[in-house]
C-alpha cells in the first residue's frame, strides 16, 4: 500500500508547476521593474501545432482545431523540483 504510483507522481508534478508559477507571478508583480522581476516573469512557451500553434482539420462541413501549449517560468521549475523532492520522502 505504500508504493508510489505514476498517477500520484504526475499529480505532484502538475501541482508543483502550478503553485510555483502562481507564486512567480505574484512575487514578480509585487517587484518594481528590475532584473529580478524580468527573471521571475520571463517564460518559455513551447507549443505543438502547425497553423498558428494549432493543428487544423478542415472538412468543409466541420473544422477541427487542436493545439497544446505549455508555459514555463523559473518559479514553476523551482516548484517542480521542490514537489519532486518532497514526493521522494512521502511514504
Amino acid at each position: 500500500m505504500n508504493e508510489k504510483s505514476l498517477g500520484t507522481l504526475v499529480l505532484v508534478v502538475v501541482v508543483g508547476l502550478i503553485i510555483g508559477s502562481v507564486l512567480g507571478q505574484v512575487v514578480g508583480n509585487l517587484l518594481p521593474d528590475s532584473t529580478p522581476r524580468t527573471f521571475l516573469l520571463g517564460s518559455y512557451s513551447p507549443s505543438f501545432g502547425f497553423d498558428n500553434d494549432t493543428f487544423l482539420i478542415d472538412l468543409y462541413v466541420i473544422k477541427i482545431k487542436m493545439g497544446l501549449k505549455f508555459t514555463f517560468n523559473i518559479m514553476g521549475l523551482i516548484g517542480l523540483a521542490i514537489s519532486v523532492y518532497l514526493f521522494r520522502w512521502y511514504k
